[in-house]
This record gives structure tokens, C-alpha cells and sequence, in this order.
């Protein structure tokens, strides 16, 4: 008992010392302050509480007013449901505060329809079941919906209201989502019928597994609907004595949800109808679904709901109307319009409002593009979880930097124009940057961490020209570049040049100086100096050593060019050109630049050096199979596919992959050789793998072919890999490039199978029996069965009576001694029987109290509930007989009462230990 004692002093000093060394630590420095907000619905209600709170210290707020009223207590957006939060009546306490507190709190009131009173709060669809006023008949229908007073409400949660009822002998449950709490199925003794009107089970479960406790339902039939039988199976349905079926239903209700609504249609939805539901508002009211909701496409089979989340209370400030909304989610702001002026260059997001009545909103929604206009916007700043509906920045072709500063919200692929999906940059939080690239990858090609610097590569593709003043290969997102191109001897400037990715430049054929104000994407600046030589314009042979092979052809007529055994240094084929090279014997080609049309093929035993680069800016497909790279605004790089030799009856998996620029697609199309018809022949539709986003600056692209087999022999196949990238400026030009990549399957005969051996019987498991003696001043419980399998764990617990103390308990199983964990469960493993021995329990005649007077220190227990008095403030230590501190409690002068759990305890505070059991 001594050195417990001492331990739990040296623990309760380490903590006071880690206390000290903290606030020392923070000594002198400025707190961050987190403001504290409040939204009340309803006249009875109000909080008092500070304004704002310190980081990382403790929120303490009292709701004073009507006891009936729902709580919503959120940081940073999120609702608070860890350990840190604490409710306690009317008060709240909120630890380690870190962000922004929002506390919405709705007064309670209730209606009463056909004998049943139901609860619900201000501005709230939803109400519950509350009290049954009256007995009910013997037929009991629960409702997913209720009207009253013009409004609908969801009913989605029952609490067992009509358990005490014996009369009930039927019971029907509605075919939308039905929460049932644990126990509230298990009354109704008299119940007879169960009758589930649910297509689909899995309407009721998981929750409705527990409403039923331990009620014996042997006795009660089971109802479903027609054609529905067989998915009612396992538990809970198995317990029922019997399972009939009955008539399914044919159509539906459908329900708009919540006050403004004037009118809507239809009221039913036939099964496996698509629906549209239409509806009006009622002057005043905005509704964020804009009057309609539909499904389409999806089989219709429960009851529709609708929430227009909607509002009439509307709130204008220097820069934003705002309009307050209700619905499921509980009350936030709508920004439906703006006083901007359509020259504002930079705009901030609220993430909350707090309006004239001192209510304060999160602002999660837009509606009606209010900022559309604004065409000179280059930075948005947006401050919460913001839902983005279509064409919301649509107009903000200027934007060319976006900071989030919270988790995104629901968005559409169309919110911003796609002409700055690559030109402006999304800045998020850290933790958020893969959720960004996932939900609006689709909208921007470049999101990245905020304060990142960004950086877009410039690439020069140049012939027969040199950059002179500056060459860089990178700039920061917004920087500005300028720099000259010279042409090579015997070439001169070009007439025009192409600057892939910048906005606007400028480019002066006389002086060559190349002026592009502002980059906000990767740059690729392609030109090529002019040089005037002989050309190839008609169906030619060319072999030998030659210095070039410029090809130019008219009016795009078609030619043949033959090269066999050729080495150049250069061939060109010119734009508006349509050229098919044929290769034969050993090539060496230099720079192959393509700026029309070209299409390698190649005869048996051809070959083309390692030197050989091509760069197209036309389209190009290769035919031959030695081609493995392309350089050019269409880049594309395949790896050779590799042989396959499987069995008859197995499967050979082809694999072709690809490895394209950052952001571009591929498109894979698999083909067979056909012997018969002595072509090649489509294996299943093209593949395309779209653009993605991703920190390398290429991707890799892969994609299989399943080839099965039942023959032996030999079959050829090859797959072509296309890049297709449009030309910038243009309507319907576009740089095309396609690979082929060849592999053969050869397919053996298959060996006879070896019949499979027979299994091994599994051995009978071993049980065990574990005694537990009765011990005076203690009971000891069993968790779970004591005939345990071999090898497995027993657990009890020892609960200590009142009148008697434990300080020299010891707990022994076959003889060593066993202790328990930090939640009082002690665990034996069972290798053959155990008998337990506990001992050390002995009577104390001084638990209670202790204390001399009414001004004096005095701790006792009365009613589950520990009670502290003492003359001044003080701080008490609350530990357990096995030495955890369970809790510090701040004490006021006077007294204390603080709700425990049973158990035994010792108290420290004062100076002096009180030995308490609950």
C-alpha cells in the first residue's frame, strides 16, 4: 500500500512538472485565439459562453432555457465526437480546442397526428415518434413520413414508442430506411405478425438486428413482399417461426420535404419507372435543386423523399446576398448574388456569415454562377467546404490561381471553364491534396500543397535555329520570357514559329526576338529555320549515302518513297504532304521530322540504326514495328511486347505499355493475323486511358489481352498505340502518332492432369473447465463460458463489496499469480482444467466517510454519484485500487457532485487520501 501510494504521487508530480515546463515553454508568446460562433432557431434558448478561445485550451458553455432543443457542436466544419467533447444537463465542455467552433442549437417543439405525439426541431424534416398518447389497435403501421400543419417530415428512426402496448398483434415497418433502436421490437408481447414492406432487406439492417433483444420470435410470422422470400435470410429473419409473402407493392409516394413548398408532382412513382419530381415554391422561398429531381435509368422501389433545401430569410452584406436554408444537413448559407464589379481581380469565399440577428452560418453553397461575370478574376480564395454547381466561375477565363483552405466540397466537372484547366493553379492543405486531385482532377491539371512554388518546363524544338540572350528551361507559374532565335548557316528565319502553352506572344520575323508576356503552363516553342534544296514530290527509290531527303507533294496526292540501304543525315516530308516509306535492307536516317502524313511499313528482314530520331508534328503511323520512340508534340515511347508460350487450355496475357507526356491519353487497339484473309483483324474495341494527373513529368500506360487457347500452333498478334493531340489555335487540326508493337503466343499441347489427393480429416477440439471459487466481499464474474477450448482465454472480473478493502488481493491460477489489465479483466490461457484462488479480501468498517464538520474536507459516495465538500477551491485526484488516475477533477469551494462508475477507489485532494467504493 506504501509504495501505491508513493507511485501515485510520483505520477501526479510528473504531471504538474510537464504542466510547468508547458505553460514555461509558452511564456511570452501571443496566443491564437479561434472565435467561437453560435446559431440559435427558436425564441427560448440562449447560450452563454466566451467568444473565443485559446489554443488548445478548453471551451465551457451553459444553453440556458428550454431543455428541449438538438445540439450540434462542430470545430473547423467537422462535428465534435471524440473524447475532448463532454455534455453534462446543460453544459458543455469542449478540450483542446484547435480550430474554429460552431455551436448550432434548435428548439424543440412537438405535434400530435392520429394518437401519436412527435418531436422536432425549428427549421427541421425531421421529427420522431415521441409518445403514444392513446392505446392504439392491434394493427400498427410505423411511417416513414408524416404531414402536418402543410409541411412533410421523415420519420427515418423509431424508439420503441409502442413496446408497452400487450394489444398489438400486428405490426407493419414502411419500405424506405428504417433505424430501429436496440430493444424497442422486444415488447408487444401480444405481437403476431411482423409485415416488412421493403423490396430490399437491407432497408432495415444493421439496425433493426438489435430492436428485437432477446424476444423469442418463434411465435411470430413473418410478412414480405412477393418475389422478395429469398433475400430475407440470416438473421434477424431466421428467429421468426414462419416467413410468408404477400402482395408487393406496384407504386410508390413520392415526398417533397420541409416548409416553402407550394406544389409538386407526381405524388406516385410506378416500380421501375425513371421519375422526375417538379415543384414549385411558395413566394419568397429558394430552393436549391431549382424545382426538380430525378432518377433515371435506376428501378424505383421505396418510397421517394426530396429535400429542396430551401430557404426564405435572406441577408446582403458589402459584397454577398446570402439566403438561409434549412433541410437534412441543418441550417447553413446560400451566396446567390454579388455587388462585385466585373474589373475585381481577386476574390474571398467566406466560409462563414453571421447575420443581423447575430446567427452565424457555414456557407457551403452557391447557386444561379453569381461570380460568372467576373471575366478579370485572377486569384479566388476559398475559405470553407464550398459545393460548386455548373457554370459558377464559367465566365472567370482569367483565373490563374485558386487557394482552398478546407476539405472539397461536392463539385461538377463544368464549375470552371476548361480553358484554364491548364493555365491556373488549385493550392490546398497538405492532408487535401489527394482528395482535390481526385474530385477535381478532372477541372485542373496542376494542384498542389499551398505555398508551393511552381515551376512550368520550357522546351525548345528547334531546326536549324539557335537561341541566343537567354535559354532557360524553366519558369515560375506567371513569370515572364523573352529571348532570340538565329538561324544555322544556309537556313533562314522561319515566317512563323509555335508557342505551345502561353496566352499571347510575339514574334518578329526580321529580328527574331520571341516575346511571350506571361507563362502559366509548361511551354514548348517549336520552329524551323528555312532552307531551300531539292525535293522529292513523286513516287521515288532512294538508296545510298545522302545529305537529305527533303519530301514535298501536291495538293496531298499520295506517293511511295523506297529506301533501301540508305544513310542520311536528315529526311523531312513537309506539311500537306501524304507519304508511305517503305524500308528494305539496313537503314540509317538521322532526324525524321514529319509535319503531314507518313506511314512506315517495312519489308521482311528491314532494319533502322539506333541513331535514327523522329519527330512528328503531323500524323505518323509506323507499321514496321522498329519504331519505339517519337519526339514531338504527339511524344509517345512503347516497350516491345514479349512472347508468350502457354498450354493448350491456358491463357496468354499480352502486355503492351506506353509512356507518354504528363496529362495526355493513349489509345490501345488490339489485332489478330488473319491466315485466311492475309490481314490484320480487330481484337475488341480501342482502350483509352485518359488524362490523369500525377508529379511525374511522364506517365506509363499498360494494357493486356486476355489470348485463351484450345489448340496447339503458333498466332500473331500486334497492338497500336495512338497519341492524338490537337493543334492549338486550330478547330479540327490535330498531331497524330501511332507504334506498333508485334508478339507471337505458341501454344503446346497440354500434359494429363494428376488426380487430386484426398483431404486430411480435421481433429475434434479439446475443452477445458475453469473453477471459480466464492470468495466473502467479493463477487467474481465469468466473461463468457467456463468450458473453454484448448488454447483459448478466459476472462473475469472481481468486483469488491461494500464493507471490504483489497489491498493484499492476489489472484492465482493453478498456482502463479495473475493480474489484471488497465480495465479490471484478468485473462488466462486454457491449455487443460484451471482453478482460480482469490484471497487478501478483507472486512473495512472505515469506508464512507470522512471529515469532522460542515466547514471541514468531506468525501463520501451516495447514489452513484461521488461527493466532494470542501472550504476552498481545490483540485482532487481520482485514482483506482490499481493505480490509474481515472480522473482530475477542478473543485469550487463548497460542494461537488461527480457521476462514477462502480468500482473502488482512492481520492487525493486536500492533502489527504479518502478510500471510496462506489
Amino acid at each position: 500500500m506504501k509504495r501505491f501510494l508513493q507511485e501515485a504521487v510520483w505520477r501526479l508530480s510528473l504531471v504538474a512538472a510537464l504542466l510547468t515546463c508547458a505553460s514555461l515553454a509558452a511564456w511570452g508568446q501571443e496566443k491564437v485565439m479561434h472565435p467561437v460562433y453560435t446559431n440559435i432557431q427558436g425564441n427560448g434558448i440562449s447560450i452563454k459562453g466566451p467568444t473565443e478561445v485559446a489554443d488548445g485550451e478548453t471551451l465551457r458553455f451553459e444553453i440556458v432555457g428550454d431543455d428541449g432543443y438538438s445540439l450540434d457542436v462542430r470545430q473547423d466544419g467537422s462535428p465534435i465526437l471524440d473524447s475532448n467533447f463532454e455534455r453534462e444537463l446543460n453544459t458543455v465542455t469542449v478540450r483542446n480546442v484547435t480550430g474554429t467552433i460552431l455551436i448550432n442549437v434548435s428548439q424543440a417543439y412537438y405535434f400530435t397526428l392520429d394518437g401519436v405525439r412527435y418531436k422536432t426541431y425549428v427549421n427541421s424534416v425531421v421529427a420522431f415518434a415521441d409518445t403514444v398518447e392513446a392505446t392504439p389497435s392491434s394493427n400498427v403501421e410505423l411511417k416513414n413520413f408524416v404531414e402536418y400543419d402543410g409541411v412533410t417530415y421523415i420519420i427515418g428512426d423509431y424508439y420503441g414508442c409502442y413496446n408497452q402496448f400487450d394489444n398489438i398483434t400486428s405490426l407493419t415497418l414502411p419500405n424506405t430506411w428504417m433505424n430501429c433502436s436496440p430493444n424497442s421490437l422486444n415488447g408487444m408481447k401480444g405481437l403476431k405478425e411482423l409485415h416488412l414492406k421493403a423490396l430490399d432487406p437491407y432497408k432495415y439492417i444493421p439496425r433493426i438486428v438489435d430492436a428485437f433483444g432477446d424476444k423469442d420470435l418463434s411465435g411470430v410470422t413473418l410478412y414480405v413482399p412477393e418475389g422478395c422470400k429469398e433475400l430475407y435470410a440470416g438473421e434477424p429473419w431466421s428467429r421468426f417461426g414462419a416467413i410468408e409473402v404477400e402482395e408487393a407493392p406496384t407504386e410508390f409516394a413520392v415526398y417533397v420535404l420541409g416548409p416553402g413548398v407550394a406544389d409538386y408532382s407526381p405524388h406516385t412513382v410506378k416500380r421501375g419507372e425513371d421519375l422526375t419530381v417538379r415543384y414549385t415554391m411558395e413566394p419568397g422561398y429558394i430552393s436549391l435543386q431549382e424545382g426538380f429531381y430525378g432518377i433515371v435509368g435506376k428501378v424505383v422501389d421505396y418510397d421517394q423523399k426530396v429535400d429542396p433545401i430551401a430557404g426564405n430569410q435572406t441577408y446582403t452584406d458589402d459584397q454577398f446576398t446570402y439566403v438561409f436554408l434549412g433541410g437534412e444537413s441543418g441550417p447553413s448559407a446560400c451566396i446567390i448574388a454579388t455587388s462585385l464589379s466585373p474589373e475585381t481581380e481577386e476574390l474571398v469565399l467566406p466560409e462563414y456569415v453571421t447575420n443581423s440577428e447575430g446567427n452565424t452560418y457555414t456557407v457551403p453553397h452557391l447557386m444561379g454562377a453569381p461570380f460568372a461575370n467576373l471575366t478579370q478574376l485572377k486569384k479566388l480564395t476559398i475559405e470553407g467546404s464550398m459545393n460548386l454547381d455548373d457554370y459558377e466561375f464559367g465566365g472567370c477565363t482569367s483565373l490563374r490561381e485558386i487557394h482552398c483552405m478546407d476539405f472539397p466540397g461536392a463539385s461538377y466537372s463544368n464549375s470552371f471553364s476548361p480553358a484554364i484547366r491548364n493555365s491556373c493553379v488549385v493550392y490546398v492543405p497538405k492532408d487535401y491534396v489527394d482528395d482535390y486531385k481526385s474530385s477535381w482532377g478532372e477541372m485542373f491539371t496542376t494542384i498542389v500543397e499551398e505555398g508551393t512554388v511552381v515551376k512550368h518546363a520550357v522546351n525548345y524544338e528547334l531546326a536549324g535555329l539557335t537561341v541566343v540572350d537567354t535559354e532557360v528551361d524553366s519558369l515560375t507559374h506567371g513569370e515572364a520570357l523573352e529571348f532570340t532565335l538565329v538561324p544555322d548557316s544556309a537556313y533562314r528565319l522561319p515566317d512563323s514559329i509555335a508557342v505551345s502553352g502561353a496566352d499571347e506572344f510575339t514574334y518578329n520575323d526580321t529580328t527574331g526576338v520571341v516575346s511571350i508576356p506571361s507563362v502559366f503552363i509548361d511551354l514548348i516553342i517549336k520552329a524551323s529555320a528555312i532552307q531551300l534544296t531539292d525535293t522529292i514530290k513523286a513516287d521515288s527509290i532512294v538508296t545510298g549515302v545522302v545529305d537529305e531527303i527533303p519530301i514535298v507533294t501536291d495538293n496531298e496526292e499520295p506517293i511511295t518513297v523506297n529506301i533501301s540501304g540508305v544513310t542520311s543525315e536528315k529526311v523531312t516530308v513537309a506539311a500537306e504532304s501524304n507519304v508511305t516509306l517503305t524500308l528494305s535492307g539496313e537503314n540509317s536516317l538521322g532526324e525524321v521530322t514529319n509535319e503531314g502524313t507518313l506511314v512506315i511499313q517495312a519489308a521482311e528482314g528491314a532494319t533502322l540504326a539506333e541513331g535514327t530520331t523522329i519527330t512528328n508534328e503531323g500524323t505518323l503511323r509506323d507499321e514496321t514495328g522498329l519504331v519505339t520512340s517519337v519526339e514531338g508534340s504527339a511524344a509517345l515511347e512503347i516497350h516491345p511486347v514479349d512472347n508468350e508460350t502457354v498450354e493448350a487450355g491456358e491463357t496468354a496475357t499480352l502486355t503492351a505499355s506506353a509512356v507518354i507526356d504528363e496529362g495526355a491519353s493513349v489509345t490501345f487497339q488490339w489485332q489478330q493475323w488473319n491466315e485466311e484473309g492475309e490481314e490484320w483483324t480487330d481484337v475488341g474495341e480501342p482502350v483509352t486511358y485518359p488524362q490523369m494527373q500525377t508529379k511525374a513529368m511522364t506517365q506509363d500506360y499498360t494494357d493486356e489481352l486476355k489470348v485463351a487457347t484450345d489448340a496447339a500452333g503458333e498466332r500473331q498478334y500486334r497492338c497500336l498505340i495512338t497519341r492524338t493531340e490537337p493543334v492549338e489555335g486550330t478547330d479540327d487540326k490535330e498531331v497524330s502518332t501511332t507504334l506498333t508493337a508485334y508478339a507471337t503466343v505458341t501454344v503446346t499441347e497440354a500434359p494429363e492432369p494428376e488426380p487430386e489427393p484426398e483431404p486430411e480429416p480435421e481433429p475434434e477440439p479439446s475443452y477445458y473447465d475453469v473453477t471459480l471459487p466464492e470468495v466473502e466481499g467479493a463477487t467474481i464474474k465469468p466473461l463468457g463460458s467456463t468450458s473453454v477450448i484448448e488454447g483459448g482465454t478466459f476472462r473475469f472480473t472481481i468486483e469488491i463489496e461494500e464493507g471490504y478493502i483489497a489491498d493484499n488481493l492476489l489472484v492465482q491460477a493453478n498456482g502463479p499469480a495473475i493480474t489484471p489489465d488497465a480495465n479490471g479483466v484478468y485473462s488466462v490461457t486454457v491449455w487443460g482444467d484451471v482453478e482460480i484462488v482469490v484471497t487478501g479480501i478483507e472486512p473495512d468498517p472505515a469506508v464512507g466517510v470522512e471529515g469532522v464538520d460542515e466547514q471541514s474536507l468531506k468525501v463520501w459516495s451516495s447514489e452513484g454519484r461521488l461527493h466532494i465538500r470542501t472550504p476552498r477551491a481545490d483540485r482532487a485526484y481520482i485514482v483506482t485500487f490499481g493505480g490509474r488516475v481515472y480522473k482530475i477533477q477542478e473543485l469550487p469551494a463548497g460542494e461537488t457532485a461527480i457521476p462514477m462508475p462502480q468500482g473502488a477507489y482512492i481520492i487525493y485532494v486536500g492533502g489527504e487520501s479518502f478510500k471510496i467504493s462506489m
